[in-house]
């Protein structure tokens, strides 16, 4: 009995110890910040010059990611989790050894990074439009691709990983304990999909730096417009009794704890609740016609996109532009989607609007009012020059007078939410 209890203690303890090689390794490999390594940028650099950044290249997209991606997925082979249903038995000796090779691999990565997208010869985003696949947006998105797989997958991965294997030690004296179970099913579930989540993230970056510089925009672009579909459905959902439950104000209760003095059948609450509600319904469908005009912009920009090949690498178009058309709608998401969040909370959790309440839709709207004309004069001086001659562009004078028309009928509807919130019933604090 003694000597078995002697096996458990010491399994337990390695247990522990592996756990905290996971621990030590989180937050190891963290990138630094871009304006702390500064480079100077030349305008002159050609292709030639490139040499060492095709050699960091190679090595990144044949060696080192590849090779996360591959250590990363045994490890759910070294735990023992490719059984979801069976209880796990880890094999630390193979976990350590595969931690060993990961963390050499990726202080090999993280370095490479640096000097790919830092620290090496850099061009000027001026003036790198025959650098092909060297163009500095490239070196800097591929850092934010790279930063972000390990910042958030893999360190995630790292936590989820010793997590589990606490869960296990913790089990060794309590197997039936309901906690402990039930944080190694959660561990094993979050490793599961992290493992997939990072090769995923990994194919992607070697994908998205082998596209065309015109391809990375359009598939930007595409995002924006299923980021429209994804607000409107939202707000459909939101202002159609039928989708929406919530809207129905027999649900509503009234907490005695808080309002003691009202109860629902108290029929004056009832019916300043439901003007409220109605009143909040109809600034819900007010953005509904903003959403439609984005989307509408974008997918006409898409049409316009030079029709070139997925991996051909383009030469009349540098940096300093794609950046710009990358960000073209970049005033959009956070306006509409804050919007759209706080009615969405408002329908469920305030039934009544007081001045606080108005004043915050009314800067939210506010603040699209300005964003359909900087996107328009964005897109008019980095986007329109780069199309003659492009089949299905819009002559330069074509373009001025759809997008005056549309920023009219923008300006319009932007209007016409602001007179709904002005006209809001508030509720005056007591």
């Amino acid at each position: 009995m003694a000597e078995s209890i002697m096996v458990q203690v010491k399994r337990m303890t390695k247990l522990h110890s592996v756990a905290r090689v996971f621990e030590g390794m989180y937050h190891k490999y963290d990138l630094p910040r871009e304006d702390n390594t500064p480079c100077e940028k030349n305008p002159n650099l050609t292709l030639d010059d490139m040499g060492e950044k095709a050699e960091i290249w190679e090595k990144l997209e044949s060696n080192l990611l590849p090779s996360i991606k591959e250590q990363v997925t045994s490890l759910l082979t070294s735990l023992d989790l490719h059984d979801l249903q069976k209880r796990p038995v880890p094999d630390l000796e193979s976990t350590l050894e595969i931690l060993s090779n990961l963390d050499q691999t990726l202080q090999s990565t993280v370095s490479s990074i640096v000097s790919f997208g830092l620290r090496s010869t850099l061009p000027h985003e001026k003036y790198d439009h025959r650098m092909k696949n060297f163009k500095m947006f490239r070196c800097s998105l591929l850092r934010h691709r790279i930063k972000s797989l390990i910042e958030c997958d893999i360190y995630s991965l790292f936590q989820y990983c010793g997590e589990l294997l606490q869960s296990c030690a913790m089990s060794i004296p309590a197997p039936g304990d309901f906690a402990t179970v039930q944080q190694a099913s959660n561990s094993r579930k979050q490793i599961h999909f992290l493992v997939i989540e990072t090769g995923s993230s990994i194919d992607n970056a070697i994908k998205w730096y082998r596209k065309s510089d015109w391809a990375i925009i359009q598939e930007d672009w595409i995002k924006e417009v299923a980021g429209c579909d994804r607000l409107l459905e939202e707000l459909i959902n939101m202002t159609n009794p039928s989708i929406n439950p919530t809207l129905d104000m027999a649900a509503l209760t009234i907490d005695p704890a808080e309002e003691p003095n009202l109860t629902v059948g108290n029929a004056h609450i009832r019916e300043r609740r439901d003007a409220s509600l109605k009143q909040v319904l109809e600034i819900s469908r007010s953005i509904i016609p903003l959403v439609k005009l984005k989307r509408i912009l974008v997918k006409k920009l898409l049409e316009m996109i030079p029709r070139r090949p997925i991996f051909a690498l383009d030469t009349e178009i540098n940096s300093d532009e794609i950046l710009s058309l990358l960000i073209a709608f970049g005033t959009f998401p956070n306006p509409l989607s804050n919007i759209t969040y706080h009615l969405r909370s408002f329908h469920r959790l305030h039934p009544t609007i007081d001045a606080s309440d108005q004043d915050t839709m009314r800067t939210m709207v506010q603040e699209l009012s300005g964003t359909m004309e900087s996107s328009l004069s964005n897109l008019s001086t980095h986007f329109i020059p780069l199309l003659p001659g492009v089949e299905h562009a819009l002559p330069e004078s074509d373009f001025d007078a759809w997008s005056l028309d549309l920023k009219r009928s923008w300006d319009k509807a932007v209007g016409r939410s602001l007179d709904l919130i002005s006209s809001l019933d508030v509720v005056i604090a007591q």
